[in-house]
């Protein structure tokens, strides 16, 4: 229903109306600002509704000293988010490098489908489902990671990127045109939105 209603936006009355009345149109991603009539695009503009406040925790996060390579995931487990492409990946970078571990964070209806894929690629030692957890607890996993990745699918604003960002830590992150236009191939690696096969291959390098 959803994919419908977006392929339907080009004929919506009701947005071309709005986009007509409007005197500033707010855009996440440059995906979202496609869909707009073409003669009113000009009354828009790329913003992300989310930002962090620099704090204690992006001072004082220290990554704790282990032989573990630290990878973190954060987010609702939704299909869409995207964490059956980060344990795929890792699955495949794990093969090669027994240190690897990856923590997973959050909670959400799509947990036993990611369950049942890590237990398939036999990756379960290597890991680590939380729950959800305190904030304090949240900027302590961030802080000891080694990185961050997010493969969500259709974000256009993501909190925990963004806190990555405070606090220096290496982001993967699957390019959305939204919160992506604020990070660079200097401190990111932001993978092309292509087909399932040659994300996992891009990702797990």
């Amino acid at each position: 229903v959803r994919r419908a209603t977006i392929k339907m936006l080009p004929i919506n009355l009701g947005l071309k109306k709005r986009s007509r009345n409007a005197n500033l149109i707010l855009c996440k991603t440059e995906i979202t600002r496609d869909l707009l009539p073409a003669k009113y695009r000009d009354k828009s503009v790329l913003f992300t509704d989310v930002a962090v406040e620099k704090s204690e925790h992006a001072v004082t996060a220290q990554k704790t000293e282990n032989n573990r390579i630290e990878f973190i995931t954060v987010g609702r487990l939704d299909a869409w988010r995207g964490f059956d492409l980060v344990i795929e990946s890792f699955a495949r970078a794990a093969k090669d490098d027994s240190r690897l571990h990856l923590t997973i964070v959050g909670k959400g209806s799509d947990k036993v489908r990611l369950t049942e894929i890590v237990k398939r690629l036999k990756i379960q030692e290597q890991v680590t489902f939380t729950g959800n957890v305190s904030m304090e607890e949240y900027y302590s996993l961030l802080g000891r990671a080694d990185v961050v990745v997010n493969a969500s699918l259709k974000e256009g604003a993501v909190t925990v990127s963004f806190d990555t960002m405070a606090m220096g830590k290496p982001l993967i992150c699957i390019d959305t045109t939204g919160y992506t236009r604020y990070f660079s191939n200097e401190y990111a690696v932001i993978i092309p939105r292509t087909s399932r096969d040659e994300v996992i291959a891009n990702m797990s390098m």
